[in-house]
């Protein structure tokens, strides 16, 4: 199909979601992405961690002149082995910066949703991916054969952050 509109498509605002930077995978026979950096940290999902890529997406999308919802901002947490969620904590911190500074900038940014807050099950690759690194996304860890719920490291700091309204 090749569509001509007569006029523009009208529309009210924009969902953003960003996990890293949009890279394209050079190897045809499978494999890592040629375009990666040897040696970077990536997460389960092999995306490169790469939250001040934000800022290339905000700056695209605003040239619509349209409000931006951030809609889905995440970051699973295959890289980061510890309890203390220190991965996910400068992950956030970094995308949070990047939002300040936008907003600074004057784009017009009005939310801001994190992913996810429990860990969720992933409708084509279960509760691990297929290198069996489980997924990871949520604030709060779910044990999935216990059904229990706890917080994760980045938790007390996001409190923290929205109670002494440290975020943008």
């Amino acid at each position: 199909y090749n569509v001509r509109l007569e006029q523009p498509v009208p529309f009210d605002f924009i969902g953003l979601q960003y996990y890293t930077d949009p890279l394209v995978k050079l190897s045809l026979l499978g494999g890592e992405s040629a375009t990666r950096v040897p040696e970077e940290k990536i997460t389960a999902y092999l995306f490169r961690q790469y939250p001040q890529g934000l800022a290339s997406a905000i700056d695209e999308m605003s040239a619509f002149g349209k409000p931006i919802d951030l809609t889905e901002i995440g970051i699973d947490t295959g890289i980061n082995k510890g309890d203390d969620d220190h991965e996910r904590i400068a992950y956030f911190n970094r995308i949070f910066q990047v939002v300040q500074k936008a907003l600074e900038k004057g784009k017009k940014i009005r939310s801001l949703q994190l992913w996810t807050l429990i860990d969720n099950f992933d409708w084509h690759q279960g509760w691990t991916l297929p290198n069996s690194c489980p997924i990871r996304f949520g604030l709060y860890r779910f044990d999935y054969q216990t059904g229990k719920i706890t917080p994760r490291g980045a938790v007390p700091w996001l409190k923290n952050k929205i109670t002494q309204r440290k975020i943008v």
